[in-house]
């Protein structure tokens, strides 16, 4: 028993792991389902488990392969979670306390991370509800530019009209700028999103269902 290796019989399957890990990925990336995957690695003679976290694994590292979108990346899209944040009114991004009141009641209403799968052919009318928030969208920015431009010109009749002025002269211009350039920036930020959407579902990156 002195000479006795007791790690002489270890068997090394990391090289198996390896090509099973690799084989998984490239048959969910040609169309296999992950419960086609799994059964088929077990029949190669994998256990229940192994099979299990191959497929797993291979099903997350193909998701943007097939199509699936989550509602996290909905989400992230329409900016409802913005990482590397801190939820705080005052710390939400570099226009400070407004973008806060427009950002932070978002997280509260964010759906959880489900995958979201549209169904093959590619869904039109989802196509056509975001192009008319797309549209809506246009129509805030141009309206908050509208107002922020009423509020320019109104100050300069104020200035033209009056030989001395008070600070009460300014706060009607002020109050129209200021609430020009965030009705703006809603519709800003309501564009990105729907107008990244629609791209992909007219490219067809969002009509595979779920597998």
């Amino acid at each position: 028993m002195s000479g006795h290796d007791p790690f002489a019989n270890l068997y090394d399957d990391s090289e198996a792991r390896t090509r099973a890990a690799d084989w998984a990925f490239d048959a969910l990336r040609q169309g296999w389902s992950p419960e086609t995957v799994e059964a088929q690695l077990i029949a190669n003679g994998w256990s229940a488990d192994d099979a299990a976290l191959f497929a797993e694994n291979a099903r997350k590292q193909t998701r943007h392969m097939r199509g699936v979108v989550t509602r996290s990346d909905v989400a992230d899209a329409v900016q409802t979670s913005v990482r590397n944040r801190d939820s705080t009114l005052f710390n939400a991004g570099y226009i400070g306390p407004p973008q806060g009141f427009i950002d932070e009641p978002a997280p509260a209403t964010a759906a959880p991370d489900k995958v979201v799968s549209y169904a093959s052919p590619p869904d039109k009318r989802e196509a056509k509800r975001l192009r008319a928030a797309r549209l809506r969208a246009m129509l805030t920015i141009l309206g908050g530019a509208g107002l922020a431009a009423l509020g320019v010109l109104v100050g300069a009749a104020q200035l033209r009209s009056r030989e001395v002025l008070t600070t009460r002269d300014f706060v009607l211009p002020g109050i129209m700028l200021i609430g020009g350039f965030l009705l703006a920036y809603i519709g800003y930020t309501e564009y990105r999103a729907p107008a990244r959407l629609v791209g992909k579902i007219d490219r067809g990156l969002l009509d595979r269902p779920e597998r």
